[in-house]
């Protein structure tokens, strides 16, 4: 483990025998965890269309969580178009199945985590939330931070990258099977566990109705639902892309403290009792 600043990392580990993209990196505090459980983690997801970017974006969240006691995880995976989506949702599912089988050796609560991403990385929280793997305890949260959810509307909406987004993504699929397949307006495999979706008012790349939208539908299910829009931010607004500092404020503090009050200050253990304590008398 290897100090990074104000965080240390463990980096690029690899989930499949091919390494490369398919491999996760991991963002630690500088303290040790506060209870012997480990430390509550993000499993973050990042964004980039499915076609770019890397894992190494995660390390904005990682270094601003690490500060708080919590620990991120953020995963590679494979791009299109070298492989496509499903192969996509197999990697993201990997990566996780990875950290859980080395949570104890990374100090990482399996019993305190959250899943998250951020554009097209929301889009694959959700569908991730959709197909969970039966295995692995289910996350205490899930956030998607301006996530691609709706793909059709997507398209319609993108006419200038009409062409890249069907000729690379869709691979010459029909738009509705596409759709139906891969869209992320659906119910989660759970409706006990809380959802936290953020989107600037000023995303043109990818309007703010994908989160209403999201909303709605998991409201629908009985899906403990937080919206916050933020009105002059844009696409992409976690690296340092809001307009005003306030919002970007805000927006870090309201992060902050919906993961500490879902997977932080939850089953709490009791602070342990001297042996004097225990043998005092009533």
């Amino acid at each position: 483990m290897s100090p990074q600043g104000p965080v240390r990392t463990i980096l690029d580990v690899p989930y499949s025998r091919d390494g490369g993209k398919q491999c996760v990196d991991i963002y630690f505090p500088v303290d040790p965890p506060k209870d012997e459980r480990g430390y509550p983690f993000l499993y973050f997801i990042h964004g980039g269309g499915w076609i770019m970017c890397d894992r190494k974006m995660g390390s904005i969240i990682g270094k601003i969580l690490a500060k708080h006691g919590i620990a991120t995880v953020a995963p590679g995976y494979r791009l299109i178009p070298t492989t496509d989506l499903n192969g996509i949702y197999a990697d993201i599912r990997a990566g996780l199945e990875l950290v859980r089988e080395r949570a104890s050796e990374w100090q990482l609560d399996f019993s305190r985590y959250a899943i998250g991403g951020e554009s097209a990385g929301g889009h694959l929280t959700m569908r991730l939330a959709q197909n969970f793997p039966e295995k692995i305890e289910a996350p205490k949260a899930v956030i998607g931070l301006y996530g691609v959810y709706d793909l059709q509307s997507l398209v319609e909406h993108q006419a200038s990258g009409r062409s890249l987004f069907l000729d690379i993504v869709r691979q010459d699929a029909p738009l509705d099977e596409f759709h139906a397949e891969h869209t992320a307006c659906r119910n989660l495999s759970w409706d006990h566990v809380p959802v936290l979706l953020a989107h600037g008012e000023a995303d043109e790349p990818l309007p703010v109705a994908h989160t209403y939208t999201m909303a709605e539908l998991l409201r629908r299910q009985g899906v403990d639902v937080t919206v916050h829009t933020y009105p002059d931010a844009g696409h992409g607004f976690i690296y340092n892309r809001f307009t005003s500092p306030d919002q970007s404020s805000e927006f870090y503090r309201m992060f902050r403290d919906f993961l500490k009050r879902t997977i932080v200050n939850v089953g709490k253990p009791k602070p342990a009792r001297s042996v004097g304590q225990l043998h005092a008398s009533p």
